[in-house]
Protein backbone atom coordinates (compact mmCIF):
# COMPACT_ATOMS: atom_id res chain seq x y z
CA UNK A 1 0.00 0.00 0.00
CA UNK A 2 1.66 3.44 -0.68
CA UNK A 3 1.71 4.55 2.84
CA UNK A 4 4.12 1.70 3.90
CA UNK A 5 7.01 3.82 2.47
CA UNK A 6 6.45 6.42 5.26
CA UNK A 7 6.21 3.95 7.74
CA UNK A 8 2.79 3.36 8.98
CA UNK A 9 2.13 -0.04 10.19
CA UNK A 10 -0.07 -2.44 8.02
CA UNK A 11 -1.45 -4.50 10.38
CA UNK A 12 -4.09 -6.15 10.12
CA UNK A 13 -6.62 -5.31 13.26
CA UNK A 14 -9.75 -7.12 14.81
CA UNK A 15 -13.06 -5.26 12.96
CA UNK A 16 -10.84 -3.83 10.25
CA UNK A 17 -12.32 -0.64 10.36
CA UNK A 18 -9.39 1.63 12.21
CA UNK A 19 -5.93 1.79 13.52
CA UNK A 20 -4.51 3.51 15.84
CA UNK A 21 -0.68 4.66 14.52
CA UNK A 22 0.48 7.46 16.77
CA UNK A 23 -1.44 10.19 18.61
CA UNK A 24 -2.24 12.33 15.49
CA UNK A 25 -2.57 10.10 12.25
CA UNK A 26 -5.28 6.95 12.44
CA UNK A 27 -5.83 4.11 9.29
CA UNK A 28 -9.09 3.95 8.29
CA UNK A 29 -11.23 1.27 5.65
CA UNK A 30 -11.59 3.39 2.56
CA UNK A 31 -15.37 2.71 2.79
CA UNK A 32 -15.67 3.94 6.31
CA UNK A 33 -14.91 7.43 4.71
CA UNK A 34 -17.09 10.42 4.40
CA UNK A 35 -15.81 12.77 1.73
CA UNK A 36 -16.31 15.17 -0.79
CA UNK A 37 -17.39 13.48 -4.16
CA UNK A 38 -14.24 13.45 -6.04
CA UNK A 39 -13.84 11.42 -9.74
CA UNK A 40 -12.66 8.50 -9.14
CA UNK A 41 -15.18 8.59 -5.92
CA UNK A 42 -12.10 7.25 -3.73
CA UNK A 43 -10.65 9.66 -1.40
CA UNK A 44 -7.93 11.80 -2.26
CA UNK A 45 -5.08 13.40 -0.56
CA UNK A 46 -6.15 16.57 1.37
CA UNK A 47 -9.66 15.64 1.74
CA UNK A 48 -11.42 16.14 4.60
CA UNK A 49 -13.43 13.48 6.04
CA UNK A 50 -14.86 11.70 8.53
CA UNK A 51 -15.32 7.97 9.83
CA UNK A 52 -17.98 6.71 12.27
CA UNK A 53 -20.06 9.26 14.30
CA UNK A 54 -16.97 10.82 16.05
CA UNK A 55 -13.97 10.38 14.00
CA UNK A 56 -13.16 13.33 11.11
CA UNK A 57 -9.58 14.62 9.78
CA UNK A 58 -7.34 15.15 6.82
CA UNK A 59 -6.85 12.48 4.30
CA UNK A 60 -2.89 12.64 3.65
CA UNK A 61 -0.94 9.88 0.76
CA UNK A 62 -1.43 8.69 -2.11
CA UNK A 63 -5.10 8.75 -3.64
CA UNK A 64 -6.75 5.29 -2.83
CA UNK A 65 -8.04 2.97 -5.88
CA UNK A 66 -10.04 0.86 -4.19
CA UNK A 67 -12.57 0.57 -1.42
CA UNK A 68 -10.87 -1.72 0.73
CA UNK A 69 -7.13 0.20 1.39
CA UNK A 70 -6.16 1.41 4.86
CA UNK A 71 -6.00 5.77 4.45
CA UNK A 72 -4.26 7.41 6.41
CA UNK A 73 -6.12 10.28 8.44
CA UNK A 74 -4.49 13.06 10.19
CA UNK A 75 -7.03 13.95 13.20
CA UNK A 76 -4.94 16.45 14.93
CA UNK A 77 -2.81 19.70 14.40
CA UNK A 78 -3.49 22.54 12.13
CA UNK A 79 -4.16 22.38 8.64
CA UNK A 80 -5.75 24.72 5.61
CA UNK A 81 -8.69 24.19 4.65
CA UNK A 82 -11.32 25.55 2.16
CA UNK A 83 -14.58 26.38 4.77
CA UNK A 84 -17.89 27.62 3.96
CA UNK A 85 -19.65 30.36 5.21
CA UNK A 86 -23.25 29.19 3.67
CA UNK A 87 -24.82 26.12 5.07
CA UNK A 88 -27.65 27.02 3.49
CA UNK A 89 -28.56 30.48 5.01
CA UNK A 90 -25.41 32.96 4.70
CA UNK A 91 -23.38 32.45 7.86
CA UNK A 92 -20.16 34.55 9.37
CA UNK A 93 -17.66 32.08 10.97
CA UNK A 94 -15.35 34.15 13.40
CA UNK A 95 -11.91 33.11 14.65
CA UNK A 96 -12.48 30.67 17.73
CA UNK A 97 -16.02 29.45 16.53
CA UNK A 98 -16.56 25.36 15.84
CA UNK A 99 -16.69 24.21 12.33
CA UNK A 100 -18.40 20.80 11.20
CA UNK A 101 -18.30 18.18 8.54
CA UNK A 102 -21.32 17.47 7.14
CA UNK A 103 -22.84 14.33 5.24
CA UNK A 104 -21.10 15.55 2.34
CA UNK A 105 -17.61 15.97 3.23
CA UNK A 106 -18.00 19.66 3.41
CA UNK A 107 -16.71 21.95 6.40
CA UNK A 108 -18.78 24.80 7.58
CA UNK A 109 -20.92 26.23 10.36
CA UNK A 110 -23.73 23.89 10.31
CA UNK A 111 -23.66 22.57 14.15
CA UNK A 112 -26.40 19.36 12.62
CA UNK A 113 -22.47 18.23 11.24
CA UNK A 114 -19.53 16.21 12.92
CA UNK A 115 -17.22 18.79 14.92
CA UNK A 116 -14.22 18.75 12.76
CA UNK A 117 -12.31 21.28 14.45
CA UNK A 118 -12.20 25.19 15.25
CA UNK A 119 -11.70 27.86 13.08
CA UNK A 120 -8.14 30.03 13.37
CA UNK A 121 -9.42 32.85 10.73
CA UNK A 122 -12.24 34.39 10.38
CA UNK A 123 -14.52 32.99 6.90
CA UNK A 124 -17.25 35.86 5.72
CA UNK A 125 -21.21 35.62 5.73
CA UNK A 126 -21.41 33.64 2.25
CA UNK A 127 -17.96 33.24 1.37
CA UNK A 128 -15.98 30.28 1.14
CA UNK A 129 -12.30 30.30 2.24
CA UNK A 130 -9.24 28.96 3.26
CA UNK A 131 -8.51 29.14 6.32
CA UNK A 132 -6.39 27.36 9.59
CA UNK A 133 -8.10 24.96 11.00
CA UNK A 134 -7.24 23.32 14.41
CA UNK A 135 -8.46 19.80 14.40
CA UNK A 136 -10.43 18.35 16.77
CA UNK A 137 -9.99 14.55 15.68
CA UNK A 138 -11.70 11.82 17.27
CA UNK A 139 -13.81 13.29 19.75
CA UNK A 140 -15.28 10.93 21.78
Amino acid sequence: MPYQASGYNNASVAEGKFHQEDDHRVEVVESNLVHPVNSPVMSNNGDTVSFGTHGTGVRVGADSTAETDRVVIQTRGIVNISVDGDDGAPLAIDVGDPVFIGAAGFVDGTVAGILFGIALEPVASGATTLIAVRLAGITA
